[in-house]
């Protein structure tokens, strides 16, 4: 099951994103959220910045134990428009189980 919001104004935009999944046939779990926000430099320029927060199961429960495994991604980068064609970069870290 996902789940997004988007709200734009102007040359600035907001977008919150989550999922949720369970498998039938195992135990594993899954939940992400993520935040993307986008802010306009003029009328053909986009600071971005992303956060997030991505929680799973890994292992094999019946022979290794099953672990959790918690993700924290951040990027920051920038969009250019040439001619309705975006072209960016982005930078970033990602934290795992804090």
């Amino acid at each position: 099951m996902s789940v997004g919001l988007k709200a734009l104004k102007g040359e600035n935009s907001g977008n919150i994103n989550g999922h949720a999944s369970i498998a039938i046939t195992q135990a594993d779990k899954e939940f992400g959220f993520y935040l993307n926000f986008l802010y306009g430099i003029g009328k053909s320029a986009r600071l971005t910045f992303s956060a997030g927060v991505f929680k799973f199961n890994t292992g094999n429960p019946e022979k290794f134990g099953q672990k959790t495994t918690r993700l924290f991604p951040c990027q920051i980068g920038y969009k250019q428009n040439i001619r309705k064609f975006f072209i960016g970069s982005r930078i970033g870290a990602c934290a795992d189980n804090i």
